[in-house]
């Protein structure tokens, strides 16, 4: 069985690099894919996945969208859904930017 972890993000590049990532990196088993949300498009968050991308020892998907107008509140739903449809694995987690 393989693992698809999406993980949405919200002009937090920094909490992503210094609590998701890091717990991502330090799994020990491998079978599982990365799937990145970048709501709203930071080009800082787009950089940090791009400078582990191609060493990483698991697949990384990273996809973009813009962010929903702030009245429909809706982003993290939005996000969320783009991270299920890119999704590959038998089991689906979800792994906010500042948790481990």
């Amino acid at each position: 069985m393989r693992l698809s972890i999406i993980t949405a993000t919200y002009n937090r590049p920094m909490q992503l690099a210094s609590t998701a990532l890091p717990s991502i990196q330090s799994q020990t088993d491998r079978n599982f894919e990365w799937i990145v949300i970048n709501d709203g498009a930071n080009p800082d968050t787009k950089d940090i996945i791009n400078s582990i991308k191609a060493r990483a020892d698991f697949p990384i998907s990273y996809i973009e969208m813009e962010h929903p107008e702030p009245s429909s509140g809706f982003g993290l739903c939005y996000a969320r859904n783009l991270g299920l449809d890119a999704a590959g694995g038998d089991i689906v987690s979800y792994l906010d930017d500042d948790n481990s």
